[in-house]
């Protein structure tokens, strides 16, 4: 039997739904998180600019940090909703390499991933460089 995307969904409402409530509390707790910080940055912002030197270097290093932490967030609530999207779609749970069912302990512990185990190892086994001509164990 051949696989028609959108009609061949490996898993019922029922069983995901405990995968849907971690996404959901995920999400609310994401939100919090990024309003409480976009808190502390108006009030880091609203301080007197830094007169020392090195109070200046800390609060340019502050102002980094914050931005990568709000990138963070933002791009964990985009793979969330994306995760939501497929399964109202009726397509969360296969793999987007193999077209294979996730296994549902897989998706309980990593709710928005799209890749099945053995094709996440290797897509994390084709990211690390390889020396040409030499050995890891000499």
């Amino acid at each position: 039997m051949a696989f028609s995307p959108g009609t061949d969904a490996p898993y019922t409402t029922e069983e995901l739904a405990p995968v849907r409530e971690v996404l959901l509390r995920r999400r609310t707790l994401l939100l919090d998180s990024e309003q409480a910080h976009g808190r502390e940055m108006a009030d880091e912002q609203d301080r007197d600019p830094a007169a020392e030197e090195e109070e200046a270097a800390a609060h340019q290093h502050m102002q980094f940090v914050a931005a990568r932490v709000r990138e963070g967030i933002q791009r964990e609530l985009m793979l969330i909703d994306q995760a939501l999207a497929r399964m109202d779609a009726g397509v969360y749970g296969r793999c987007d390499e193999c077209d294979e069912p996730i296994a549902i302990e897989r998706l309980k512990a990593l709710p928005y991933t799209r890749l099945c185990a053995p094709d996440a190892a290797r897509d994390e086994r084709d990211k690390i460089p390889h020396s040409p001509g030499r050995s890891l164990t000499l």
